[in-house]
């Protein structure tokens, strides 16, 4: 997945404790930060429903779904 340099938005995430955990575990076993794996999560996301990001702009889906809530 590619980084973006510059600027990054801080957001609070809420986890069931059991997920907290299983990703620490998965953390701790890999070395690899869960914060690495959520962007990562959130990146298959927006490539399942085909979400296009717009550089300074908002996100743009082909999803019909997602278009209408947008």
């Amino acid at each position: 997945m590619p980084t973006m340099k510059g600027k990054r938005v801080l957001t609070s995430l809420y986890l069931d404790p059991p997920v907290h955990e299983a990703l620490k575990r998965l953390s701790g076993a890999t070395r690899v930060p869960v914060a690495v794996y959520l962007r990562e999560a959130i990146q298959d996301l927006l490539t399942k429903y085909d979400v296009k990001i717009a550089r300074g702009g908002r996100a743009k889906s082909t999803h019909r779904a997602l278009e209408k809530r947008q």
